[in-house]
């Protein structure tokens, strides 16, 4: 549902009463999560339970919108690989805080979105310092 509803972020700059394809298939359009960093976390009721899927329909959103997507980053650990995102297995409220693996795997996604942003401001401050 949210999705759907975000739909109406990628909207015409200039916009028109007709919205056939031909009017509006040259215009441009303006997307206000454009260079946002973001990563996705998913829930599921077991293991393998349809959370990797989910997170990559997530992915697709953050892609269409022309977004920055990044991982979990492999729970900054040298022995676990990076995921898609952070992946849970929860069966009710607060039952995602007993499962370890998909708290570190969601904590790796914050850091990383953290991480990313910092270093895009880092560029952005020195490409105008460098002006």
């Amino acid at each position: 549902a949210l999705f759907e509803r975000c739909l109406r972020l990628n909207i015409l700059k200039n916009p028109t009463e007709n919205m056939d394809y031909e009017t509006i298939k040259n215009k441009e359009v303006f997307f206000p999560l454009r260079n946002k960093v973001a990563g996705a976390i998913s829930v599921g009721g077991v293991p393998s339970g349809g959370q990797e899927k989910v997170i990559i329909d997530i992915h697709a959103f953050f892609l269409l919108n022309d977004m920055i997507v990044v991982s979990d980053g492999g729970i900054r650990t040298p022995e676990v690989h990076p995921h898609f995102g952070g992946v849970g297995i929860a069966r009710g409220k607060k039952y995602i805080l007993k499962d370890p693996y998909g708290m570190a795997t969601s904590r790796s996604v914050g850091m990383r979105v953290a991480e990313v942003a910092k270093f895009i401001k880092l560029g952005i401050q020195q490409s105008q310092q460098e002006k």
